[in-house]
């Protein structure tokens, strides 16, 4: 049953399609995220995460001022996130993690990486973050403490590498904090390189990035810092203009990764009109085509059985 994140149509449309927005939304913007008690929950600080998921995915979200509304849309459209993404992974459990700026914003607000949750259980600890909306205007935020925290993950019994999608506008800074590498026992400065390293031998990584100076030549130095500063392929920085579509090209980066492609389109054109399509589609364009020319040739893919189904799906485990 697809979903619909149109805010004036819900596809209510017989018992057998469509799916309310509305009712499952209750009103994120109200109860989910204005309700956090003002006080910060998660850090750094926190030990690293743990989880005994198979299918583990970390969405870091830039917070801080320049991304504007895309925040608080991203977390309207959440409860039907899970709801389709268990049709990729199932039994899937997400981290959500809000990403601001150690340097103007401070330290306990940097990074806060709520633990993995699953279905009902996501609505409580988005609830628990703390909406800053700051940032210090350098085109920079602190993902790299993204990188380095989440390069520590602990998740034995997943059989994909875990998944981590920064949802983002401006670029990381050159190194991690001294203070936040000492804090984890590393004597030296950690470049913002190294945390990226650390994370792709981690996990699959991925940016979908919001426009900063605008898409084209004004944006592309910005583009070209994370292809060097973060080793991101340029097939695995996902544009998007519409804050809407965020979540569409979440699901279109599971549905590649899954081999369901077809699944995927099929209902994002029974769900969206033609332009929202068409949007969708472009930025997942590169990362379709080169995911697939490498399951044709790669000797580390492994097909795997979904239980109770007869059905399969690739797994690509060489990122």
């Amino acid at each position: 049953m697809p979903y619909s994140w149109d805010d004036q149509h819900d596809f209510d449309a017989g018992v057998t399609k469509g799916y309310s927005y509305h009712d499952a939304r209750k009103s994120y913007d109200d109860v989910a995220v204005a309700k956090t008690s003002g006080r910060v929950i998660y850090t750094y600080k926190n030990d690293f995460l743990q989880t005994e998921a198979r299918y583990p995915i970390l969405i870091g979200i830039d917070t801080t001022g320049s991304m504007e509304q895309w925040p608080r849309i991203f977390f309207d459209k959440l409860p039907l996130l899970y709801k389709e993404a268990v049709k990729y992974f199932p039994d899937c459990a997400i981290s959500f993690q809000a990403i601001n700026d150690y340097h103007a914003d401070g330290a306990d607000v940097a990074l806060q990486p709520a633990p993995f949750g699953q279905g009902p259980q996501l609505d409580e600890l988005i609830g628990q973050l703390y909406p800053v909306g700051g940032g210090g205007g350098q085109a920079k935020e602190s993902y790299e403490m993204f990188a380095l925290y989440n390069a520590f993950l602990k998740a034995p019994k997943a059989i994909i590498k875990p998944i981590a999608i920064i949802l983002g506008d401006e670029a990381p800074w050159e190194e991690v904090p001294p203070d936040v590498s000492r804090f984890y026992k590393i004597p030296e400065s950690v470049p913002a390189e190294e945390a990226f390293r650390r994370l792709h031998q981690t996990c699959d990584v991925f940016l979908i990035r919001k426009p900063y100076y605008g898409f084209g030549e004004a944006d592309q130095p910005m583009i070209d810092i994370w292809k060097k500063t973060a080793q991101m392929p340029e097939e695995r920085i996902l544009n998007i203009n519409d804050p809407k579509r965020v979540v569409d090209v979440i699901l279109g980066v599971l549905g590649i990764l899954t081999g369901k492609t077809e699944l995927f389109e099929s209902e994002l054109v029974e769900r969206q009109n033609p332009d929202q399509v068409n949007e969708v589609l472009k930025s997942l364009h590169s990362l379709k085509v080169s995911y697939h020319q490498r399951t044709q040739v790669s000797q580390h893919s492994v097909t795997l059985t979904t239980k109770g189904t007869g059905k399969t799906r690739i797994l690509d485990q060489d990122s």
